[in-house]
Formats: structure tokens, C-alpha cells, sequence
């Protein structure tokens, strides 16, 4: 849309730009009710918005952005896309340069924002770089259209010298993608973090479900993270090292920001209690990740003060763990499902500084609940914390008695639980949810049946298109007339060249040669005009009306 004004295309350019205008309410609306969630999301990590990429023009426009590269091979790929600048012309020069157009914008969307904004969050630049690639690609397919069409019509000179050397600046890039893909694993690592910290999957069975802290720069992490100001990213996982799920962040409730606070005390070193400041949040392990796997790719070094932050803490021990992850284990941590036994004063309820409240209280003690959410298995008689952030929906009981709800750590939620017995719970807010994909399905199902009606009818006329019969000369276009002084089809050298006469013109029906009658209409054909085809036909359409009315006029 933006080549085309230079290509000699701006009508169809601010079509474009209207169609694409039209487009996007009608998706937004048929993707209710994902775009609320977007929008009400407060954070960009959905969109992938997490990244900070440090990189020069040069390995922009060279495609080096990952461990997969061809070097200064790269370079190759930009000559021989230049070729139909240089030796195409006709629509091929104007489709080249909406090529070249689509590449700049590509490569300027990944460079303009490291070099001018270092500090903003962006997406993967491989995003904005997959464009450049389209677009490069297109100009090197009218490249091979040009040398196959234009050149071999042109005496020899320099561009048929271009043409080679671009064929060879072709080639070296290629062999170098040849030696990424010899293992099929394009320098990914063989094992991941998921495979690694499988083990994590069988503690749920003993102590209780838990979280996992993930710290480290969004690049290697291995979840959609939340980015901190000085781009330390961060994020949690359930019961392990986490699954498909965790690459879709909920919306940012309060709890969110009382990580993001908590993570906080840690990279500057203002805590010696992270774990028990985590512990209402049932973490029980913190990860620190600086490759995206074992042993495995480039390493990106964890902020030194958050390291030795860590280090320091009275409530973390250090676990085993392989090159490029540093774990710790919170000794002070509580499951996501406990009872707290003892004195009512244990648990603190309704506080105005939930960091401080947390850093207070003891949970090693919590006694886990297993079982599931409608059942658990018995349960001692204590306060029932419930790690997930405070609602007024969610419901407990204890043996189909309502469980009174109160507010635990200022955030999260607790039940009193007066006797011992089997503890149920559920959440009533579902009902919501179910009505906005009800909405979904309706305007999917009512878009569907508005382009079959759209589709079934006959735009010029608005009638129910019928079966379609024969047609005639006039109804198939104007390339079945033939024309006074158009150039016949070209023949292939050597052929013999026919002689005779001409073949005759094909009538018009009797309403002037316009076809008009036939149509119903009063006026040209729709999208036809009259132009100065028509307006040829018409004439030959008179000259034989009138031939013949000469040959009926003579004596027999």
C-alpha cells in the first residue's frame, strides 16, 4: 500500500486502505471475546511485547538475530533481490519495487526501535523480519522472471553480467541454510528446562501443589513473561516447570503487582526473607534461567545484584541444577490448598501492607489439602488458605455446609474451617464467561450465513443468481470481438502465415449493439463503461445491420 503511489498504483492504494479500514471492526467484532481480554489485560506479554533486542543495521539487514545464520553470506540474498531494479522494467519494475518497499518496512520495524528506543519493549524481531523476508523473496522471483522474459530479447552487456553475479550472491546464503538445517534442530538446544525440572511433577503427590518463580531476560525464559523497567523478566508457573497454558498470562490483578513488588525487593538487594514473602503465593521453588537450555545456546547473564541477592537470603537453599539455571528451594513456603492450625492470630486477616504481614508468619507448618477442588480428602479443623486472588464467587463447604469467606495476607483467600471433614470448592463467576462465547459462536454463525446469502446473489441485478447457460459473445467480454486494427495472436517463428478472409463480426442483439435488452438494463454493462471498445463494436454492428439491409433491398 505504500510502494504503490510510486508504482504508479495510489487508486488502488487508498482502496487497499479502505478495505483493510472496513476489516478490522468486523474481525474485532467476530473475535469477541478476545480483544476485551487483550485490552484489559495491562500487559503486553500476551502480545509478545517482552523483548529488547540490541542490534546494529547490519545484522538486520543480514537476518542475524538468533543463533542461525549465514554470516556475511547474508549479504547475497540483499544483491540479488536488487536485479529487477536494475534490469526488469514494465509491471515487473513496479512489482519490485512494492517488494523492496515491503522489505524496508520490515527491516526499518526492527532497527528504528533498537536503535532510537532502546528501552522500550518490542516483539521478536524474527516478527517484523519475516516480512522483510516476504518481500525480498518476491523481488528475487521477479528477478528469475526477468532474466527468463526481458534478457533474452536484450543484446549482451552488462546486465546479463548482473544477472550471473546474482545467481552466485544467491547461492553462498543458501549453502549456509543448507548447514543450519543438516540436523533438522537449527541450533536449538536437544533438551529444554521442561524436560530438565520434570521431576518437580511427582512433589505435588506429597507436599502439595506449588508455584515456580522463573527470573532471567525474556529471551531464554521459558513462559511469556512480565518485563521489569530495567528488563529483568519474570513470571510463575504451576506445579512444575509449566505447559502450553502458561504462554497466555491472565489479566494483572492486585496480586500481580504485589509480585512485581516483591520481585523487586529481590534484584535490589532489600530483603533477606524472599521466601516468606512468597510464601502466601505458595512458591516453592525460584528459578533462575541464563540460556534457553541445558548447556545450550547463547548465554544471557542474570543481573549480578539479583544473584547475589539470592545468596543472601535466609529462607532459600540453593538445589543442584545444570549449567545455565540457577535454583533455589523456599523453606518457608505453604501449598496452594492448607490448613493452618493453632491460634486464630496466625493467619493475618484484612492487612494494608500484605509484604510485611507475609514476612511475619510461619506457614511451614500448613497442613496441604489433597484431593479435588469438589472433595478434598479430610482436613483438619484451622483457617484454609485458598492462593488464588480474593473473589466474593468463590465458594466453600465443608461437608455441604457454606464455609464463612474472609480475606487472608490482604489478597488471597481463607476459609474457617470449624471441624475436621471433607472441604469442597467451586467458583460460581463461570456463567459470565459462557454468555460471551455463546455471543461468539452466534456472530460466527451470523457472518456465515450473511456471505452464503452475499454469495448466492447476482451483484448487478440483486436476483438469486440461477444456473448458468451459454454465453454469449457479449455476456464472455470484450476478448471474444474481435476488434478493427488489433494486433492478432503472435505466431511462432517459421510458422506459415494464413491468408483469406476476414472472420466475420458476431451481431449484436437488436437493441444497438449494447447488449442492454438482454441485460434488463437500460445503460452499459456494469464495470464496462463505454469505452472506446464498445464504441467500435457498436460500429461494426451498424455497418453489418446496414449490409444487410442492402442485400434485402436487391432483387432476388
Amino acid at each position: 500500500m505504500l510502494a504503490s503511489p510510486l508504482a504508479g498504483g495510489a487508486r488502488w492504494a487508498v482502496r487497499a486502505l479502505g478495505v483493510a479500514a472496513a476489516a478490522v471492526p468486523v474481525a474485532l467484532l467476530l473475535l469477541v471475546p478476545w480483544p476485551w481480554s487483550l485490552v484489559g489485560s495491562g500487559t503486553r506479554g500476551p502480545l509478545g511485547v517482552v523483548f529488547r533486542p540490541d542490534l546494529d543495521v547490519s545484522e538486520v539487514l543480514r537476518f542475524e538475530t538468533g543463533p542461525a545464520g549465514a554470516g556475511w553470506t547474508g549479504w547475497g540474498l540483499l544483491a540479488a533481490a536488487a536485479l529487477p531494479l536494475a534490469v526488469a522494467s514494465g509491471p515487473r519494475l513496479a512489482w519490485a519495487t512494492r517488494a523492496w518497499s515491503l522489505a524496508l518496512v520490515g527491516f526499518a520495524a526492527v532497527w528504528v526501535p533498537s536503535r532510537f528506543f532502546p528501552d522500550e519493549l518490542v516483539p521478536a524481531p524474527e516478527g517484523a523480519l519475516s516480512l522483510a523476508a516476504l518481500g525480498l523473496a518476491l523481488a528475487v522471483g521477479l528477478g528469475v522472471g526477468a532474466v527468463v522474459e526481458d534478457l533474452r530479447r536484450a543484446h549482451f552487456g552488462w546486465r546479463q553480467l548482473a544477472s550471473v553475479a546474482a545467481v552466485a550472491a544467491l547461492a553462498a546464503p543458501a549453502l549456509g541454510f543448507l548447514a543450519d538445517a543438516g540436523d533438522g534442530r537449527w541450533h536449538a538446544p536437544g533438551r529444554d528446562w521442561v524436560e530438565e525440572l520434570s521431576w518437580m511433577d511427582t512433589e505435588v503427590a506429597g507436599a502439595g501443589a506449588f508455584r515456580v518463580l522463573w527470573l532471567g531476560d525474556p529471551s531464554v525464559l521459558p513462559l511469556d513473561p512480565a518485563v521489569r523497567p530495567d528488563g529483568l523478566g519474570y513470571g510463575l508457573t504451576r506445579d512444575g516447570p509449566g505447559d502450553l497454558r502458561d504462554l497466555w498470562p491472565a489479566p494483572v490483578r492486585g496480586t500481580d503487582r504485589l509480585l512485581a513488588e516483591t520481585v523487586d525487593l529481590a534484584a535490589q538487594g532489600r530483603t533477606s526473607r524472599l521466601g516468606h514473602a512468597l510464601a502466601p503465593m505458595s512458591v516453592r521453588y525460584v528459578a533462575v534461567v541464563e540460556r534457553p537450555g541445558p548447556e545450550a545456546g547463547a548465554r544471557v547473564a542474570a543481573p549480578p545484584l539479583l544473584l547475589g541477592s539470592l545468596q543472601e537470603q535466609l529462607d532459600l537453599a540453593r538445589l543442584e541444577s545444570e549449567a545455565g539455571l540457577v535454583l533455589y528451594e523456599n523453606t518457608a513456603w505453604a501449598p496452594t490448598r492448607a490448613v493452618v492450625t493453632g491460634d486464630d492470630e496466625t493467619v493475618p486477616l484484612d492487612t494494608d501492607d500484605p509484604k510485611a504481614a507475609a514476612m511475619r508468619t510461619e506457614l511451614d507448618g500448613a497442613v496441604p489439602v489433597h484431593g479435588p477442588l469438589r472433595g478434598s480428602r479430610p482436613v483438619p479443623s484451622g483457617m484454609l488458605l485458598w492462593s488464588e486472588a480474593y473473589d466474593t464467587r468463590w465458594r466453600a463447604g465443608l461437608e455441604g455446609d457454606a464455609l464463612e469467606h474472609v480475606r487472608t495476607f490482604g489478597w488471597a483467600n481463607g476459609y474457617e474451617v470449624p471441624a475436621g471433614g471433607s472441604v469442597s470448592l467451586r467458583f460460581d463467576g463461570q456463567w459470565a464467561r459462557y454468555g460471551l462465547l455463546t455471543l461468539q459462536v452466534a456472530l460466527w454463525v451470523g457472518w456465515a450465513v450473511l456471505l452464503s446469502l452475499a454469495g448466492g446473489r447476482d451483484p448487478s441485478s440483486g436476483a438469486v443468481a440461477g444456473p448458468a447457460g451459454p454465453a454469449t459473445p457479449h455476456e464472455r467480454g470484450t476478448g471474444d470481438v474481435p476488434v478493427v486494427g488489433a494486433p492478432g495472436p503472435r505466431r511462432g517463428r517459421g510458422a506459415p502465415r494464413r491468408r483469406g478472409r476476414p472472420r466475420p463480426v458476431t451481431p449484436c442483439p437488436p437493441d444497438g449493439g449494447s447488449g442492454a435488452a438482454a441485460r434488463g438494463s437500460g445503460g452499459p454493462a456494469p464495470g464496462r463503461g463505454v469505452d472506446g471498445v464498445v464504441l467500435r463494436r457498436r460500429l461494426l454492428d451498424r455497418r453489418g445491420a446496414g449490409r444487410r439491409g442492402d442485400r434485402r433491398g436487391q432483387p432476388g
